[in-house]
Parts: C-alpha cells; sequence; structure tokens
C-alpha cells in the first residue's frame, strides 16, 4: 500500500518537473493531449466493465440512478465553472499562458 502511494507520488513529481522546466520534446508535448484523452477513455471503458460486472450495482441502477447523474452533473459544471473563473481571475489563456 505504502509503496503504491510512492509510486504515484513518485510518478507525478517526475512528470512535473518535466513540465515545469520544460524536458519533454516537442513531439510529445503535441501529442499529450491525445494520449490524456486516449487513456481517460481506457480507464471509463474498464470502469464501466467493472461497474457492469457487479451484480448488485447492476440491480440497484433504478435506485442510484438519479443520484449518479446529479453527481456527476454538477461535478462536471462547478469543475468548468471553477477553471474558467481560476482562468479569468490568473488571466491565462486556453494554454495555460498569461495574455
Amino acid at each position: 500500500m505504502i509503496f503504491r502511494l510512492l509510486l504515484y507520488i513518485g510518478v507525478l513529481s517526475i512528470g512535473m518537473l518535466i513540465g515545469i522546466y520544460n524536458m519533454a520534446h516537442p513531439k510529445l508535448d503535441q501529442a499529450l493531449g491525445k494520449l490524456q484523452i486516449l487513456t481517460l477513455i481506457g480507464l471509463l471503458f474498464v470502469m464501466g466493465i467493472r461497474l457492469g460486472a457487479d451484480k448488485m450495482v447492476v440491480s440497484s441502477l433504478s435506485t442510484i440512478g438519479f443520484q449518479a447523474f446529479v453527481l456527476a452533473f454538477g461535478s462536471i459544471a462547478f469543475s468548468v465553472l471553477f477553471v474558467f473563473l481560476g482562468r479569468q481571475i490568473l488571466k491565462l489563456d486556453r494554454k495555460g499562458r498569461v495574455k
């Protein structure tokens, strides 16, 4: 458990250092957006498989469906709102650079 946590923190830290000091190759920098989307799609796919395989979750979908929808919609809406407000306050463009 501790090893896994340290591994995650270590990988995140290395990625941050590469980003902070612009050590990534320009081609990698261009491909990161596509890589993030593909990884997110893969994660959602695997989560769907795990949820679909859980009989308890499938049988209670009608009960938790509305609550899950409200929670998901609220999370997305407020995330978008706070990112928008943060960019306005910090005066950042779409790529995170100062205007």
